[in-house]
């Protein structure tokens, strides 16, 4: 993988407990962005989306400002991928290639660990990233992913209106609870009852994509003023050592040489009169 690839993280994690079992993150997308940053990208915010993923099953996206975080809920496993929003193929193409990319990706992670790794051994798992040796098949998986990504992209021209359809690929898997919430207005769409739908949902999901761009920015701000008060906290009591060895040191040299004459003459009095 590359500092442009279109994948740039993956976190596998149990379902139930959100018991994390592996992950892989892209080290050229570290070193293009800053350890400090790019950790906060793909660990810390990861971490926070699975935390806070709606209870239902199905896949989720949440919005950064440099990235975009898929998630797949089943009843075994939570897998999310972090999409590179900067990648020259979104940029050109629209975040629409991307999200298909995203949910084929997910669906393959979750069969392929699924197959490698049965449902009672996932459940069983007792350790963090018990199953880290799986990483080189989701580094596979991620290459397959930017490949076919590149082809799709090579046969097909850049479209400027990308992102109207860019979340039909996220709902297809609440297709069903659509009609029935429509109440069966028309496979197109046209109906005015599904009109109204669909814009107080992607209403909805722009909110709740504000949100948790709050959330996490805040959250990555309060974690930058807690390490940095530590820092201060570290640096203040090795400065008090320093300061009071140096008073200590000062002192002797001050009235040390004074003392010893003192106790000299002293002693020789003594001496002198005894």
């Amino acid at each position: 993988m590359s500092a442009n690839s279109c994948f740039v993280a993956v976190l596998i994690a149990r379902s139930h407990d959100r018991f994390r079992l592996c992950n892989v993150t892209d080290t050229a997308f570290q070193q293009a962005k800053g350890q400090a940053a790019a950790n906060s990208l793909l660990r810390e915010h990861v971490d926070r989306v699975v935390d806070r993923m709606q209870p239902a099953e199905g896949i989720q996206s949440f919005d950064s400002s440099e990235v975009t975080y898929f998630a797949l809920k089943g009843p075994v496993l939570t897998c999310v991928v972090v999409g590179n929003k900067s990648s020259s193929i979104v940029q050109q193409h629209g975040p629409a290639v991307l999200e298909n990319a995203a949910c084929t990706l997910l669906d393959q992670i979750q069969s392929e660990f699924l197959a490698h790794y049965p449902a009672e051994v996932v459940m069983a798992a007792n350790k963090p990233f018990q199953f880290l040796n799986w990483d080189r098949q989701l580094t596979k998986l991620l290459r397959t992913a930017q490949l076919n990504m590149q082809k799709s992209a090579a046969s097909a021209a850049p479209h400027p209106s990308a992102t109207v359809g860019a979340h039909t690929t996220l709902s297809r898997r609440t297709a069903a609870q659509g009609a029935a919430v429509s109440g069966g207005g028309g496979a197109d769409g046209s109906s005015p009852a599904y009109d109204a739908l669909k814009k107080e949902l992607a209403s909805v999901h722009g909110v709740m994509k504000r949100n948790l761009d709050d959330i996490l920015t805040r959250g990555e701000s309060l974690e930058t003023v807690s390490a940095y008060s530590a820092q201060l906290k570290d640096g203040t009591q090795g400065y008090y050592k320093r300061t009071v060895h140096m008073n200590r040191m000062r002192m002797l040299q001050t009235y040390g040489p004074p003392a010893f004459v003192f106790v000299m003459v002293l002693v020789w009095v003594w001496w002198y009169l005894s």
